[in-house]
């Protein structure tokens, strides 16, 4: 007869991690209810070693049997169950992130859509960058696997043998006059696929007044089965269940009144292109902005078509995403961790701040180049009680330091190990 030993189990929920669990005296029903993958260590008098159940086996009768997992092996007495030797563990694997130009690769002012990569062409004819690496690359791979951040914003991207294509990048970086380029890498993930969102893509759900609430976003492509999240803007979005939803498969959901709109816009307007957005001016106050105006179709369709918004498909059935804080030290831009630092740093109102990190003493400190979280007098006031505000500071505190945190994207894989 099998005996329990221990289990791993992963909870039916987002962003659950496996983990030990006690299952022996759980009802099957409520495993199957509560949980979507579950693995139990057994032993039997007649094999030598541990021996692994996958209890999530069709053959296992999760949903009828009415007793627990130690009375089900009683049960089961001497009959065979699909048990495989060895143990579970769980293997971590993160996507990373990085510096590209520390990485060795070169960024060359381009338009990837003229056969000659538009070098022949002046500054302001060439909108995109291309990427290309000292040793050479499979550009085409690296499309697969990475996304590209200038200046803190994630742009589209594509690639061809001659190099990887960041869309519009060449804007950012006149606009913005800095040259920062980070990848993200989800290769120990899985592949990803970018949908550039379009048009046809959106629906928008208004209130009985006629306000619009949701945004609905119609990935293209099939992800049953898959992980998907939304990039707005340049800012990296994953489905929350507060600001981001996907409640149906294939749709992506933007909660209107629960996304920060103006933080963000007047976070990015001076380093992003915007074509199509343009408030209302007023001479003696150019940032003056109705509040309305960001719930509006016009400016909704403006910013979820930039080449700073797209859909990333990830090819993996589930992903957990996580903070881990590094300390801020007092000068500038700097933080420091005592662990290696491998990924996105998020700063200010949400974007992803290109750094450089060294060892030090034990420590690896941390160096941005802008980490500044601006204070804005409507912030004072609740958004219902101010139907117009600016880009004005608060003035007895205008901005500081932010404080910030690695966004960790992991993907976790039970494999039985074998003693």
């Amino acid at each position: 007869m099998y005996t329990y030993v221990r289990a791993i189990a992963q909870k039916n929920e987002a962003d659950a991690h496996w983990e030990e669990t006690d299952l022996s005296q759980m009802l099957l029903i409520d495993i199957a209810k509560n949980y979507s993958g579950a693995y139990v260590v057994l032993s039997h008098p007649l094999v030598l070693g541990d021996l692994t159940l996958d209890l999530f086996d069709p053959s296992i009768p999760l949903q009828t049997y009415q007793g627990t997992l130690e009375l089900f092996l009683v049960a089961n007495g001497d009959g065979a169950l699909p048990t495989v030797e060895g143990e579970p563990i769980i293997e971590k694997n993160h996507a990373v992130y990085g510096d590209a130009l520390g990485a060795d690769f070169r960024i060359f002012r381009s338009d990837f859509t003229k056969g000659d990569n538009g070098e022949n062409l002046s500054d302001a004819l060439r909108p995109h960058a291309t990427l290309r690496h000292e040793d050479d690359a499979d550009y085409l791979e690296m499309h697969k696997r990475m996304l590209a951040n200038v200046n803190g914003f994630y742009h589209m991207t594509t690639a061809n043998s001659k190099g990887f294509h960041i869309v519009d990048a060449n804007k950012t970086r006149r606009k913005s006059k800095k040259n920062y380029v980070g990848l993200f890498s989800f290769g120990p993930i899985g592949q990803i696929a970018l949908e550039p969102i379009t048009e046809d893509m959106l629906s928008f759900e208004k209130d009985s007044q006629g306000r619009i609430v949701n945004v609905h976003v119609k990935c293209a492509s099939e992800i049953c089965g898959k992980k998907a999240f939304i990039v707005i803007g340049g800012y990296l979005s994953w489905p929350d269940g507060e600001r981001i939803n996907v409640s149906t498969p294939g749709v992506m959901s933007v909660a209107v009144r629960r996304y920060p709109w103006a933080e963000r816009y007047f976070e990015s307007f001076e380093t992003i292109d915007m074509p199509g957005i343009s408030f209302p001016k007023v001479d003696h106050n150019p940032g003056f902005v109705v509040r309305d105006y960001f719930y509006s179709e016009e400016f909704l369709k403006a910013y979820f078509t930039l080449t700073q918004s797209f859909i990333v498909v990830v090819d993996t059935p589930s992903m957990i995403y996580e903070r881990e804080y590094p300390e801020r030290d007092n000068v500038p831009f700097t933080y420091f961790t005592y662990r290696r630092p491998r990924y996105p740093l998020v700063v200010a109102s949400g974007k992803h701040e290109v750094y450089w990190s060294q060892e030090e003493a034990g420590a690896w400190v941390l160096r941005g180049y802008d980490g500044k979280r601006k204070h804005y007098m409507m912030q004072t006031t609740p958004e219902q009680d101010r139907p117009c505000f600016d880009d004005g500071l608060y003035g007895g505190n205008p901005e500081d330091f932010t404080e910030a945190y690695f966004l960790k994207i992991t993907k976790e894989v039970v494999k039985i190990k074998k003693a």
